[in-house]
C-alpha cells in the first residue's frame, strides 16, 4: 500500500463520525488519482522488464504544411509525447553595419515588395524549419513553447535640403502561435526599432486526432508619410527580419 499521513487520529471514547472514516478513505484513494510517485512505491516495484520502448518519431511528422519536410524529433510514451522542430542558423555570415554577425534571417519581409501582405501571416510560407509542425494527439492537454527571434529597425528619413533623421517609433510588429487555425498565444505588440527573441508559452485542450498543426505567424504595421512628398523620403525600406526559431509541444494524455 502507499504512504500516506493520517487523516483523523482516533482516541479512545471519542465522538465518532462518518466523516472521520471517510476522510481517510479518501486520503487513500487520492493516491492512486495521479499521486502515485517514487516515493510511495518500493523501490524494486518497477523493474526495467515493465516498461515499454516508446514509438520515435524522429523525421516522422511533417514540419511544413506541404508536407514537403519531416525534420523533428518526437517520441510518443505510454502518458504523453513529445515533438520539437526548430531552425539553425548557427554561422557568423551576415555583414550589417560593418560588423559580421549571426545571419542571415531566415525571412525578410520587405515594405516594397509584395511579400508583405496585411493581417497576419503565416511563417510557414517562408521559413522551412522550426515554425510549423503536424502531429498526432491523444486526448488530453496540449502544452508547449514556441521561441523566435525578432529583427524591426527603425529607417533613415531624408530630406532634399540635408538634413536626415530616422523614422518608425509607431511602428509595431507581433507574433502569434496558432493551434489549427485557433491562436492560443500572441506577443502584444512590439515597438519596432531593436531586435528582440519572443518566448511564447501555451497550453490548449485537444481531442484525439491523427494531424494537429502547431505553427508561428506574424503582422506588423508600416507607413511612409512621404512617400508622395517630393521632398522628403525614407533612405531605406522598412524591414522585418527573422531569425532563428523554435516550437515544442508535450501531449499529455488524459
Amino acid at each position: 500500500m502507499s504512504k500516506t499521513y493520517t487523516e483523523h487520529n482516533f482516541r479512545a471514547r471519542d465522538h465518532l463520525t462518518s466523516e472521520d472514516h471517510n476522510s481517510e478513505t479518501r486520503n487513500w484513494v487520492s493516491e492512486f488519482n495521479g499521486q502515485l510517485d517514487a516515493q510511495q512505491l518500493p523501490y524494486t516495484s518497477f523493474p526495467s522488464t515493465a516498461f515499454t520502448a516508446g514509438i520515435v518519431m524522429d523525421g516522422v511528422f511533417d514540419t511544413k504544411p506541404d508536407a514537403s519536410r519531416q525534420v523533428g524529433v518526437g517520441q510518443i510514451n505510454a502518458t504523453q509525447a513529445h515533438y520539437s522542430v526548430q531552425s539553425n542558423i548557427n554561422a557568423d555570415t551576415w555583414s550589417r553595419a560593418g560588423a559580421t554577425i549571426m545571419g542571415p534571417p531566415a525571412a525578410a519581409f520587405v515594405s516594397t515588395s509584395g511579400l508583405w501582405s496585411s493581417g497576419i501571416n503565416p511563417l510557414s510560407q517562408d521559413i522551412d524549419d522550426g515554425v510549423f509542425m503536424r502531429i498526432p494527439t491523444r486526448e488530453g492537454m496540449l502544452r508547449g513553447m514556441a521561441q523566435i527571434d525578432v529583427e524591426y529597425m527603425f529607417v533613415e528619413q531624408v530630406n532634399t535640403e540635408g538634413i536626415n533623421g530616422w523614422y518608425g517609433a509607431d511602428w509595431r510588429w507581433q507574433v502569434f502561435v496558432f493551434v489549427d487555425n485557433l491562436m492560443v498565444a500572441t506577443s502584444g505588440p512590439q515597438p519596432a526599432g531593436k531586435r528582440k527573441s519572443i518566448y511564447l508559452p501555451f497550453s490548449v485542450p485537444v481531442p484525439t486526432k491523427d494531424n494537429v498543426e502547431i505553427d508561428i505567424r506574424w503582422a506588423a504595421s508600416f507607413d511612409d508619410p512621404w512617400i508622395n512628398n517630393a521632398t522628403q523620403s525614407l533612405g531605406d525600406p522598412g524591414t522585418v527580419n527573422f531569425f532563428n526559431s523554435h516550437i515544442y509541444v508535450r501531449n499529455q494524455a488524459r
